[in-house]
Order: structure tokens, then C-alpha cells, then sequence
């Protein structure tokens, strides 16, 4: 059974990036899908997902229909600043990033993981740590 692995997030420098290049070194996927801001997948818009999830269905079905295919979500971000004069605008692109990334993914990567029989993960931030 060939797996398929699709990390969203890993751009660089990030843990993401260090967990997909692990899994490249290590060899135990047929193929490595990342989709990062990086490479042109802003997955707080919807039609960025869908189309990773596009490409990750054309993967699975090159390795035949009993692909298990693995998705990581390493999106996230944090910011700090002084409650009284942080910006509204930052605090609306971290909600976008955390909340609708995961979202988002998650969910048009649903019907890609009963096809392929597969797992979902979600790598927090160490953000929480921070005031």
C-alpha cells in the first residue's frame, strides 16, 4: 500500500518544513505534498484548499485506490502587542489563520480520507506559552 503524505504549513524555517523534510529523508511515502504560503496556498481562502485537495486526489489515485493517505496541518501563527493598541486588523489575520485554515482543511480533506483511509493531525503552536 503506497501512503501519500500532504502537509499543509511548512514553509520555511517552520516545524513543518523540518517534519516534511524528515519524512522525505526517511523515505516511508510514496509521495510528499506540502502547501504552504510560500508556494501559493493562502488556505484562509477556500478555493486554495480545494485545489490542494485536487492535487492530493491525483496522488492517491496515480499509487491505485488503496492510497492511505496522511494529512498534516502545521497552520498557525501568533502575534503579540498591548491589548489597547493592537490592531484589529492583526487580530482578525490570526482568527483567519487559526481558526478558518483548520477549518477549512479539515473539512475538504473529509471525503479525500474515508476514500483513502487516512488520518488528519493538527500540530499546535507554542503560542499559548505567550501572554
Amino acid at each position: 500500500m503506497a501512503k501519500v503524505l500532504a502537509v499543509f504549513g511548512g514553509g520555511l524555517g517552520s516545524l513543518g518544513e523540518k517534519f516534511k523534510l524528515h519524512m522525505n529523508k526517511y523515505n516511508s511515502y510514496a509521495e510528499v505534498l506540502n502547501f504552504n504560503l510560500e508556494n501559493g496556498y493562502d488556505c484562509t481562502i477556500r478555493g486554495n484548499v480545494a485545489r490542494a485537495c485536487g492535487m492530493i486526489n491525483n496522488s492517491c489515485q496515480i499509487y491505485a485506490k488503496n492510497s492511505e493517505l496522511h494529512i498534516v496541518n502545521f497552520i498557525g501563527m501568533m502575534d503579540n502587542g498591548k491589548l489597547g493598541s493592537f490592531p484589529t486588523s492583526r487580530m482578525e489575520r490570526i482568527i483567519d489563520t487559526n481558526f478558518k485554515t483548520l477549518f477549512n482543511v479539515a473539512s475538504a480533506a473529509m471525503p479525500l480520507l474515508k476514500e483513502y483511509s487516512g488520518r488528519f493531525v493538527t500540530i499546535g503552536s507554542n503560542a499559548v506559552e505567550m501572554g
